[in-house]
């Protein structure tokens, strides 16, 4: 290659590489397909390509770019159909046999490094935004390792907790989790609910699942969320739970709430008034109370209203 011809290369390398170096959004990398990369290529033998290009073929060998990279290049190539073209040097063969072959060749590395490097931003960004929404909620979010170690949390978790970021978990929190995660099929990674987890603020509903981040080497974290157990069946069940109701005579308890007599409960469960009778008296040695005003008055203290205030 002649001295001139080389330094013509160079220049021409360095001066789109500059343009490249800027280059921070897929926005970035798009326009500077548009106004550097592609025209440079345009004038020579560069073959447009519809189809999108085969990575093991385009993408193998090229330093600092592995398989597990190539998926998120392709995101990118699909909305860049200039990109893919440019990038297709197998079928771009008589491109790198020509004067521009050189500076070519040099661009590629640099190009897929920045594709992957926008792409990865975009993804962290997106990951960022899905932190900060969990970490808002009113709910109680917090993420945990393996030893039940608190790696980060929100405000409502540690109102709930007293627990700062590398405290353990308390133990009775810790085995309700161990227990649930030895019980459950762990290869679907989908959330395991745990209804009436109590505390002394309350019971509680307790959701987590268990993440594998990619270059963890096989340790676990968890993203454990903690709630109020408010809706009116968790309720209905941590009254009967707590009391000792059957479901019969929760049926009652609930009838009994809505205002309905006797009769009408006999009438709605298709049983007499006098077994409805025998509930109720099971009912109000149960509960302790002694009439239905004081029946009432007890199905509404224990409705769960008092946990959401002591929560929020």
């Amino acid at each position: 290659m002649r001295k001139d011809v080389l330094i013509k290369d160079y220049e021409t390398l360095f001066k789109v590489l500059a343009d490249l170096q800027i280059c921070r959004t897929r926005k970035d990398l798009k326009t500077f397909i548009v106004d550097s990369a592609y025209p440079l290529f345009a004038a020579t033998t560069l073959q447009k390509s519809e189809a999108l290009l085969d990575p093991t073929v385009n993408f193998e060998g090229v330093p600092g770019i592995f398989p597990s990279d190539y998926p998120m290049i392709l995101v990118y190539l699909k909305t860049d159909s200039l990109a893919n073209t440019l990038l297709n040097h197998s079928a771009n063969s008589s491109l790198q046999s020509s004067p521009l072959g050189w500076v070519y060749q040099n661009l590629l590395p640099p190009l897929l490094q920045k594709i992957k490097n926008a792409m990865t931003e975009e993804e962290l960004a997106k990951s960022n935004s899905v932190v900060r929404a969990l970490l808002n909620s009113p709910a109680g979010i917090a993420l945990v390792d393996e030893n039940m170690c608190l790696l980060t949390c929100n405000q409502p978790f540690t109102k709930l907790f007293q627990l700062s970021p590398r405290d353990i978990l308390p133990e009775d929190f810790s085995k309700v989790l161990k227990r649930n995660q030895s019980n459950s099929n762990t290869s679907e990674h989908q959330g395991v609910e745990i209804s009436y987890f109590s505390l002394p603020q309350g019971n509680f509903n307790l959701t987590y699942f268990e993440l594998y981040p990619h270059g963890s080497d096989g340790e676990i974290f968890w993203l454990v969320r903690i709630h109020p157990s408010v809706d009116p069946f968790t309720k209905s069940n941590l009254l009967r739970e707590k009391a000792g109701l059957t479901w019969r005579e929760m049926e009652i308890c609930c009838l009994i709430h809505d205002g309905l007599g006797r009769q009408e409960i006999a009438e709605r469960l298709f049983i007499s008034t006098h077994t409805v009778k025998t509930h109720l008296k099971k009912i109000h040695k149960k509960l302790e109370v002694r009439s239905r005003t004081q029946l009432v008055a007890y199905l509404n203290q224990h409705s769960g209203e008092s946990y959401v205030r002591q929560f929020s």
